[in-house]
């Protein structure tokens, strides 16, 4: 372990309580065997389960208007008697979800609205350590350690606002510069660029738009060459194949994809083989439900639905992610036993009703089999679709053909736009969105 990195966990041990020994726990719980991670969790779970009926004032009103009935079997029998939570659920009694107890440290935090619903929430501080600490864990999957340089490329959600000073701190010893991603014109991706090869990460970390525009611009004015990228850390949006390719073949190392949601309190991320992102079953237990919204995808593809098992300030219990996926239970190539996580099938938020047919994800599907650097699909009338398309070096009109074949073999006669454009920007402080419906916006 280097200097940096043994300087940086030295100061989080002193501003951060229980940082030691959880980093420890964490660092043995990363070799359980898959009984080890089944008795944990179900202890988890019922423990879980006990708190908030006793403390939740949500799930203790269900209680007493008998709308949850808990069985005596103990573990995922409990809780899967739990009613599905979404946002707009906890939006609307958000009050009710949290525990009113002023021993409780915690801390305030908010998702971005990327789907279109805002949520405010609280975490407890022990809840926060996890997150950190297993982030680190996660991104030790492709050799960093804590204190290796790593630029900071995207929206506010991972870039921040105006910062307290004891975090200044703790980001200076972590070695981390931060680059905002809105409004990247030509003239700020130089200035990044410039600022990125001056810092010399050794890891670069991003949302996936965000990387590929950057991977794009440095690559064709023969700036990606001047840097000596380990791995690439992509997060919070969908990462496409074609995306991942771009940015890989730019600075020339793999990326490395990851899934998280605070608000839920759980996390994932890709390991050196690439076949789905390990789950940390620390913190939180993750399944699978199908239903009408998932079964095209087949057998096994269902809503991610989240729940945290160390939380008791603002415990979420079944909260479905928005995110759509599978897990595969198997053994990993690596060697590692976690459950992995796949959800390049798009989010439930993302579907739109287009000449009376409603369609979503399956077109990201679809896209992810077309040479584009990157791309948004947008409804522009009621029965019109606009693809807004970055071509790659092989992109054809071959290309447009197979889309529309495959469109109008789906969807019938639908009026179909191609905009081939230079860049998609973004709007402020928010993530890429793959599909938006524009006829939301107009008025009359």
């Amino acid at each position: 372990m280097s200097y940096k990195s043994k300087l940086y966990i030295y100061s989080k041990a002193v501003f951060r309580k229980n940082y030691l020994s959880t980093k420890n726990f964490l660092e043995k719980s990363a070799h359980w065997n898959n009984e080890e991670i089944r008795l944990y969790q179900e202890n988890a779970i019922s423990k879980m389960i006990a708190y908030v009926i006793n403390n939740v004032p949500y799930y203790q009103q269900l209680v007493e208007e008998k709308k949850l009935i808990i069985p005596e079997i103990k573990g995922l029998v409990q809780l899967y008697a739990f009613p599905v939570i979404t946002k707009e659920i906890i939006s609307g009694s958000r009050n009710d979800f949290i525990v009113h107890d002023s021993t409780l440290q915690r801390v305030n935090a908010s998702t971005g609205g990327s789907t279109g619903i805002p949520l405010k929430y609280v975490l407890s501080r022990e809840n926060a350590l996890y997150a950190s600490l297993l982030l680190d864990r996660g991104f030790g999957f492709a050799g960093y350690q804590p204190g290796d340089r790593l630029a900071m490329i995207a929206g506010v959600s991972l870039v921040g606002v105006e910062k307290p000073l004891r975090k200044k701190i703790l980001e200076r010893l972590a070695n981390v510069r931060y680059y905002s991603s809105y409004g990247m014109d030509n003239q700020l991706l130089e200035q990044h660029a410039r600022d990125i090869i001056a810092f010399q990460p050794k890891f670069l970390r991003g949302y996936p738009s965000s990387l590929n525009v950057l991977a794009t611009y440095m690559r064709a004015n023969g700036l990606a060459e001047k840097l000596k990228i380990s791995a690439i850390f992509s997060t919070s949006e969908m990462l496409v194949q074609n995306v991942r390719e771009n940015i890989e073949n730019a600075f020339g190392c793999k990326v490395y994809d990851g899934w998280g949601l605070n608000d839920g309190g759980a996390s994932a991320f890709e390991c050196h083989e690439h076949l789905g992102m390990h789950i940390d079953p620390e913190r939180a237990y993750v399944e699978i439900v199908e239903d009408e919204t998932t079964k095209e995808y087949g057998k096994g593809v269902g809503r991610v639905i989240i729940t945290n098992l160390i939380d008791q300030v603002m415990p979420f219990i079944r909260y479905d992610s928005g995110d759509i996926g599978r897990i595969d239970y198997s053994e990993c190539a690596c060697g590692r036993k976690t459950p992995r996580l796949f959800v390049n099938y798009g989010r439930i938020t993302d579907t739109m009703v287009i000449g009376g047919k409603a369609v979503g994800p399956v077109l990201v599907t679809l896209m992810g089999t077309v040479p584009v650097l990157q791309y948004q699909i947008a409804k522009t009338g009621d029965n019109q679709i606009t693809f807004r398309i970055i071509k790659s070096r092989d992109y054809n009109h071959s290309a447009e053909d197979y889309i529309r074949r495959s469109i109008r073999e789906r969807m019938g006669d639908i009026d179909l736009i191609f905009s081939y454009v230079d860049k998609i920007t973004p709007p402020q402080g928010r993530k890429h969105k793959i599909l938006v419906d524009e006829t939301l916006n107009k008025i009359g």
